[in-house]
């Protein structure tokens, strides 16, 4: 995923936590964080995150409720060195599968290495 590029919710819910003031400079990271990201509480009680976050690039605050596709934040590179967006849901010890519309059925989830890469890019 592009620097930049938008990062929707994927589900309706309350923000979290977020950090949003590492710096996307490669030559200041020691090693791998998730750098920059937002988690979002979902009422079931499992959460989403998205991290590798542009600097400055979250747009919502700690507490506010977004709905599904809502604009939470740009993509960016903090914490690693490629720039993508890192994903994931799942509750304390349990995580869940998912398909991305962008690909092919995936019944057991995202496959490990597999790159899933938008469209046009």
């Amino acid at each position: 995923m592009r620097s930049g590029s938008a990062v929707v919710a994927a589900g309706g819910a309350a923000v979290y936590a977020l950090e949003e003031g590492e710096s996307n400079d490669e030559t200041v990271k020691g090693s791998w964080s998730a750098g920059n990201y937002v988690t979002i509480q979902h009422p079931n009680g499992f959460y989403s995150g998205y991290a590798h976050l542009d600097q400055w690039g979250v747009l919502v605050e700690v507490g506010d409720f977004v709905t599904q596709g809502r604009l939470i934040a740009r993509s960016g590179n903090s914490g690693t060195y490629n720039p993508h967006l890192h994903f994931q849901v799942g509750a304390p010890s349990v995580s869940i599968a998912v398909t991305f519309r962008n690909t092919r059925p995936h019944p057991n989830g995202p496959v490990t290495d597999e790159v899933y890469a938008v469209d046009g890019y």
